[in-house]
């Protein structure tokens, strides 16, 4: 099999062009991630501790946890900014706790009202707030000052 290194390369060149030029396609690409972590996060704490204690419960401890690995993944990737970490991860965290909310009011409708089993209900409630917290953390969290250009 012959291969066309220069038609790869220009491939290549184009999607790292891409990933360095758009915010929106690294938020996609790192909140896929982040939603993927979230739900195999709460997946593994709901299977493991289902028994002992009520989904609703279970649902902040995964929530902790898959946004300590959002941040890092925004602040790296995604928003690609520099200092003000524990401003950042405040406000990070202040936003997170719009969408855990909204996610907490969510979960009983599927689950109790619906009858829908937990893990697909966190699953449906990820899409609404991923899409959510876009807006979010580019306008809250990671929020910079412009600077003049003079």
């Amino acid at each position: 099999m012959k291969y066309n290194i220069k038609k790869l390369t220009t491939i290549v060149d184009q999607i790292v062009r891409i990933w360095h030029d758009h915010e929106s396609v690294r938020f996609m690409i790192v909140g896929v991630y982040n939603a993927l972590f979230g739900l195999v996060v709460f997946a593994i704490l709901h299977q493991a501790l289902h028994k002992y204690l009520h989904y609703l419960a279970i649902l902040p401890i995964a929530h902790i946890l898959a946004v300590a690995n959002a941040f890092i993944g925004h602040r790296v990737w995604t928003y690609r900014v520099k200092g003000h970490l524990l401003i950042d991860f405040f406000r990070f965290n202040l936003s997170y706790l719009g969408l855990l909310a909204l996610g907490m009011l969510a979960m009983p409708l599927f689950v109790s009202g619906m009858g829908i089993h937990p893990i697909l209900a966190s699953a449906l409630t990820l899409g609404a707030t991923t899409l959510i917290s876009f807006f979010v953390h580019k306008s809250i969290s990671f929020r910079r000052k412009k600077t003049s250009s003079r």
